[in-house]
């Protein structure tokens, strides 16, 4: 028996009305509740069912059935939908100032509502001679607009098409610039060409569209971009392939996809090395043509710079770090020594260890070497604040990978590369453990074959948020000599923090000290709480009040939320709703002046990239453009570009590599068992340099320190190493 109850009289009904929230949403499934304001109506209700793409103020059609569930209440679950021009004033001033209608855009839309009300477009296509009434649009700008009106009726209804589909706003400028008056023709003709060919549009999207329009599941084409689409969000996993077998078994699960249809496909597109198979003939592994070539290339030219001689003797090395060792008035620890000798007889050297193992000492003996050898020498980061801290450390200039290859945004690519090496004989790259295969690829391709490379880094971190794990790859392929530092050296008395990470990064439990509050506890401490909305309310006032008010620390600048999972009461979603309420931000939800924002994508042209973190300093109320502070470097953000930024207080602690801040809070809570891993703890433990506050159950940090099971992610570069060696 069901648990929800039918409602009498309303197996099928319609209702209509704007989208104006969103409560929960399923990326894979489309699945969504939202709440809708039906047109008339004062009361919103909730709406239950799938949507492609789902955009606040678009006006609905949707068929189905009023239920009432147990739990939630009355909610109308839907299972067709059609996105239809507005009806009510405020969805038609949304609409007119999109774009969708030319020459109008937001104040000349208000005026056209404010003078037409809710007949707006009824008099711009039956009597557009009307719009000499509207106060201030003079006979010439009306003569205009109804030119304008008549002249782009085709266009008009492309964009009319677009919109009954879940597309509006500049994403369908986008597409109806790039096909022109063939776009209806074109998308009805293969909805999937838009994900080929057109910027943010999705698998999902497109096949949303091709349902609608009555596309067999079988489809080849379907099923062709089912398997790019599969393959592209294992990317988003940190996998370079993934076995056919897998996608021909996960298009059936996911998308319906008779087994025979989905191995047709990827044979298809395997011929037209539109994919590439490696492996077993019978079971191959697949890839994505630009990470096939990344790994390939990338383990190439690695092999060809070690194979090269050397320029140093191993005499000359310990008569340089004895000089350094004299300036310093200290003595480097064996293994570091020893790491400076390795550049005796390789080109390429990786230097691996925790906080406080001498990374930055070895790499202050390292720089006197190469000045020794008066050889031009750069350092580089993953990230912007690692090339700050790298740059404080070392005392020389220090800048990201992105800005020393130098983006070219005209082109789409770096300027420095395989024809235009970079100068410079010595490249040092921090924070390694961030390199994903794309970039490692663009760095190693930017190198001439007699330079130096060293890699900085700590394996034992999270690897990159993008795909590939390189340095731990090569670090498992013994084709690169690799030193592993373990002695701590930066280690003050009164600090627990490097002392717990290292524990934690062995297995043991941290040596807690237990606290009510923040007042209670010194640099390393545990707030015991049970239930999850528990130990949200008290980081919440962790953060808020108790952390400033007990250490002086600027939540803006200085304390950071660092938690496993985006989902759940302790998630970084919930989190930073309730930081924006207890903060009295306008906008909750979104990025208003005043948050903490972060960029979850790479953006060359702005050289902003994932990760970097600012503050909103301003919001025009006409464009709706953001402007955003990235330590002191102000950049815009149109309306569409706002979706490459989230809120920032908290962050899960993926984004926050190769970042550190003052103060960190860590909920830990059972609702996040799948995270709880020992490499998460600790890469969160080590991005302070202040304070550590765990919030949660002890159950929690347990699970966490004793889960060493590292995610393995689908990658050859180890064994290209082992092989081409």
């Amino acid at each position: 028996m069901s648990s929800q109850l039918e409602l009498a009289g309303t197996s099928d009904e319609m209702i209509e009305g704007v989208l104006e929230a969103l409560t929960y949403t399923h990326d894979v499934t489309n699945f969504l509740v939202g709440k809708l304001l039906p047109d008339g109506a004062e009361e919103r209700v909730t709406i239950v069912g799938r949507v492609a793409v789902p955009r606040l103020g678009q006006h609905m059609r949707l068929w189905g059935r009023w239920v009432l569930d147990p739990r939630y209440g009355r909610q109308f679950r839907f299972d067709r939908y059609h996105v239809t021009p507005p009806s009510t004033v405020d969805g038609l001033r949304r609409y007119l100032a999109s774009g969708a209608v030319p020459g109008i855009r937001e104040r000349m839309a208000e005026r056209i509502i404010d003078h037409f009300g809710d007949r707006a477009l009824e008099v711009l296509e039956r009597e557009p001679a009307r719009l000499l009434e509207v106060q201030g649009l003079g006979r010439r700008r009306a003569e205009e607009l109804r030119r304008l009106w008549d002249s782009n009726r085709e266009d008009r209804e492309i964009m009319l098409f677009l919109a009954s589909n879940g597309i509006m706003g500049a994403l369908a400028n986008n597409i109806r610039e790039f096909y022109g008056p063939e776009t209806v023709s074109v998308v009805q003709a293969d909805p999937f060409r838009m994900v080929r060919e057109v910027s943010g549009i999705g698998f999902r999207t497109a096949d949303a569209i091709a349902q609608k329009m009555g596309m067999p599941l079988d489809a080849p084409a379907r099923a062709q971009a089912a398997h790019k689409h599969l393959l592209d969000e294992a990317s988003k996993h940190g996998h370079l392939f993934r076995p056919g077998g897998e996608l021909i078994t996960e298009a059936g699960s996911l998308y319906g996809i008779p087994p025979d249809a989905a191995e047709s496909a990827l044979r298809a597109l395997v011929d037209r090395a539109e994919l590439i198979a490696e492996g077993d003939l019978d079971a191959p592994d697949i890839y994505l043509p630009l990470y096939h070539e990344a790994e390939r290339e990338t383990a190439r030219l690695l092999q060809g710079m070690g194979l090269r001689p050397s320029e140093f003797r191993r005499e000359e090395i310990v008569d340089a770090a004895s000089a350094f060792e004299r300036e310093q008035g200290f003595e480097l620890h064996p293994l570091q020594l020893e790491g400076l000798c390795q550049l005796a007889t390789s080109r390429i050297l990786i230097i691996t260890g925790g906080p406080g193992t001498g990374k930055t000492t070895l790499l202050k003996a390292l720089m006197k070497l190469v000045d020794t050898k008066g050889l031009s020498t750069l350092l580089a980061a993953p990230t912007g604040r690692a090339a700050k801290r790298m740059e404080e450390a070392s005392g020389r200039p220090a800048a990201t990978i992105h800005r020393m290859l130098k983006f070219d945004p005209k082109n789409q690519e770096f300027v420095h590369g395989k024809d235009n090496p970079l100068e410079a004989r010595c490249v040092v790259v921090d924070e390694a453990s961030m390199l994903d295969m794309l970039l490692a690829y663009a760095l190693v391709q930017a190198l001439k074959p007699d330079t130096y490379l060293v890699l900085m880094g700590d394996v034992d971190q999270l690897p990159a948020v993008g795909p590939g794990s390189v340095l731990r790859d090569l670090i498992a392929s013994c084709a690169i000599p690799t030193v592993t530092l373990r002695q701590v050296f930066r280690q003050q008395e009164t600090s627990a923090i490097h002392v717990n990470a290292h524990m934690i990064n062995e297995g043991k439990i941290p040596v807690l000290q237990r606290a009510k509050n923040a007042e209670g506890g010194q640099d390393f401490f545990m707030i015991e709480r049970q239930a999850p909305d528990e130990i949200a309310k008290t980081v919440i006032d962790l953060y808020c009040y108790q952390i400033p008010r007990a250490y002086g620390f600027d939540p803006l600048r200085e304390i950071q939320i660092l938690t496993p999972m985006h989902k759940g009461d302790a998630g970084t979603a919930s989190l930073n709703r309730m930081v924006q309420q207890e903060l009295k931000m306008p906008v909750h939800g979104q990025p208003s002046p005043g948050d903490r924002v972060m960029q979850i994508v790479n953006n060359y042209n702005k050289e902003v990239f994932n990760g970097d973190a600012g503050v909103v300093t301003a919001r025009d109320q006409r464009t709706d453009e953001l402007e955003v502070d990235f330590d002191g470097r102000l950049i815009r953000y149109s309306a569409l570009e706002r979706g490459q930024l989230q809120l920032a207080y908290a962050v899960t602690v993926h984004k926050s590599q190769g970042s550190e801040y003052p103060a960190v809070i860590l909920p830990l809570t059972e609702q996040h068992y799948v995270m709880l891993q020992r490499n998460l703890l600790y890469t969160a433990v080590t991005r302070a340099r202040k304070l550590v506050v765990l919030v949660g159950t002890r159950r929690a940090l347990t699970l966490a320190v004793r889960n060493n099971r590292i995610q393995r992610r689908n990658s050859r570069l180890a064994d290209l190493m082992r092989r081409v060696t």
